[in-house]
């Protein structure tokens, strides 16, 4: 699956949401409809002046240029030029937020700029038609319409469908105005199997999405036993710190574990190593006796960097757990390695998706 990403890192970019245009998904198409003419590859005409700036360049829409500019969001670009005779009759300039889905993130924002021969925009009321195709979609596909601004831009989202997650795969996009076409891909990926911990142990959630550069994410730490009542924890991180960054640590969910002790301010990002201690308090807190103890969350953050221009890199976190003891101070396990459910599922050894920030 990650090959698909290298084949576009060239147009990897960031981005933020992009503000939802007008779009309604196609149904019968009508012979004087203004998506009858997309279809018979007539481009409509528009209702208003084409905006320069002062230098004579088209106007930038402002949905375009926060697709361009803002962090945070992965976005791939791709544009297409059409010619006629050697001429160019226009181009139509693609942008997706979100290029992998997954099911903590399965919605893309599609951004649509159409230009004209001359490089203008080419005004409001042009209806672009797009088509998304993926053996997972409903017949096959699924299309939409959407009609441009007073600087040639619509914009809208779409959310993969549950089944799409069931296996993952390609999800084809066709964007076509009158004669010009563009195409670009969404990749999904299958949804992972839930975290499994063999008893007794440490469990560790990473993220089951990409994150970009400069972000921050939380990782839950889960321990359980064979039935009796966790009492303390010792176990030791260990993640490349070239790439992440250990925050802090807070409490889990269970009250009967305060926020743990750690060396996160000390030296933890200098060697890539954090211990994380925590010790029960049991009385009282139904929550020390479910299946799996959520005792912490750890949070850290993907820094400058970390995906090295790759599309979509990946940075390994292991740990293991020095000692489980119960509230007898019976030990329950010792120097055993975590359990990591990820992206890719349940190991002994978990890999954080990062994607870069520009």
């Amino acid at each position: 699956m990650l090959n698909t990403f290298t084949k576009y890192s060239a147009l990897i970019i960031l981005s933020s949401s992009l503000a939802i245009g007008c779009v309604h998904e196609m149904g019968p198409i009508d012979s004087d409809s203004p998506e009858q003419l997309l279809q018979n590859n007539e481009m409509t005409e528009s209702k208003t002046p084409k905006l320069r700036q002062a230098n004579g360049e088209p106007a930038e829409s402002p949905a375009i240029q926060t697709a361009l500019s803002a962090p945070s969001v992965p976005t791939m670009k791709a544009v297409s030029f059409v010619s006629d005779g050697g001429q160019s009759t226009g181009s139509i300039n693609l942008i997706l937020t979100n290029p992998t889905l997954h099911t903590t993130k399965p919605t893309a924002t599609v951004a649509v700029r159409i230009l004209d021969a001359d490089g203008l925009n080419v005004g409001s009321d042009v209806i672009a038609k797009t088509v998304f195709s993926a053996p997972f979609l409903p017949e096959g596909s699924q299309s939409f319409a959407c009609m441009t601004d007073k600087y040639g831009t619509c914009t809208f989202t779409w959310t993969a469908p549950d089944a799409a997650f069931e296996e993952g795969g390609n999800v084809a996009i066709d964007v076509t105005a009158g004669n010009l076409n563009a195409q670009a891909m969404l990749s999904v990926f299958a949804a992972p199997n839930p975290l499994v911990i063999q008893k007794p142990g440490a469990g560790v959630q990473l993220p089951t999405s990409p994150y970009a550069e400069g972000s921050t994410f939380q990782v839950p730490l889960y321990i359980a036993t064979n039935g009796t009542v966790p009492g303390a924890y010792d176990i030791e991180f260990n993640f490349d710190p070239t790439k992440l960054r250990i925050i802090g640590a807070s409490s889990g969910s269970c009250d009967g574990f305060a926020a743990p002790t750690t060396n996160a301010a000390f030296n933890a990002n200098e060697e890539g190593t954090l211990h994380v201690i925590g010790i029960g308090s049991t009385a009282g807190y139904d929550c020390v006796n479910e299946e799996s103890v959520h005792v912490a969350n750890l949070t850290f953050e993907v820094l400058p960097g970390a995906a090295n221009g790759d599309a979509t890199a990946t940075s390994p976190v292991s740990c293991v757990v020095h000692d489980l003891i119960d509230e007898n101070l019976t030990e329950l396990a010792e120097e055993k390695p975590c359990d990591f459910g990820d992206a890719m599922g349940t190991s002994k050894s978990g890999e954080v998706l990062i994607q870069p920030a520009h």
